[in-house]
């Protein structure tokens, strides 16, 4: 039993860093595009 609260906690931990790893990776993208249309924001010139 608690080794599958365990492997739960795990696999969530690991979805969350993923999920940020790829949100950064996709704002640092944008921030090298010269303009953004779809998402403006501070670092798009």
């Amino acid at each position: 039993m608690v080794r599958a609260l365990v492997i739960i906690l795990i696999s969530l931990i690991l979805s969350a860093v993923a999920a940020f790893m790829a949100y950064d990776t996709a704002d640092r993208a944008r921030t090298m595009l010269p303009e953004c249309p779809l998402s403006p924001s501070i670092n798009c010139i």
